[in-house]
């Protein structure tokens, strides 16, 4: 029984109290309930309600992701643009640096013939100098030689 308390009341968890004054019917104090059997319960009977806007939703969903994936493009294009423009810098770069190594190449080349002409010079002029040399022997010999014949002959 429920509905039975007519006031409200305070226990210090010390004293004795008397219910029956706080109670309407003072003869359910001692009222002892009888069980009952409990109905038989059966599961709720549930379905699926469909969602009355499930069409706009995906509708917004797939325009959502049309939306993602064109902005994902957009940022594709532009780092393959960048690429692409990077690519041709280097490339530039590589011609520009190739024709410079060319350039040396081809100075390399006429500075070892100016090098190879030089050391033809070398060689000529060293010639030279032997023979001058052994010009110069022939005519210290034959200087001596008339010195001598000089002296021999004072």
């Amino acid at each position: 029984r429920t509905g039975l308390l007519l006031g409200s009341f305070a226990l210090t968890g010390v004293e004795d109290i008397d219910l029956s004054a706080y109670l309407a019917l003072p003869e359910a104090m001692d009222f002892v309930p009888t069980a009952l059997d409990a109905p038989e319960s059966h599961p709720p009977d549930l379905h699926v309600v469909p969602d009355p806007d499930e069409a706009e939703k995906k509708l917004a969903a797939a325009r959502e992701e049309l939306a993602e994936t064109e902005r994902t493009a957009d940022r594709a294009t532009e780092a393959l643009t960048a690429a692409d423009a990077e690519v041709a810098d280097l490339e530039a770069k590589s011609l520009q640096v190739q024709a410079e190594i060319d350039e040396l190449r081809r100075r390399l080349e006429d500075h070892e013939e100016e090098q190879d002409a030089v050391d033809e010079s070398i060689a000529e002029a060293q010639a030279h100098v032997e023979a001058a040399r052994d010009e110069v022997s022939v005519a210290d010999a034959a200087r001596a030689k008339a010195a001598a014949l000089v002296q021999s002959l004072t």
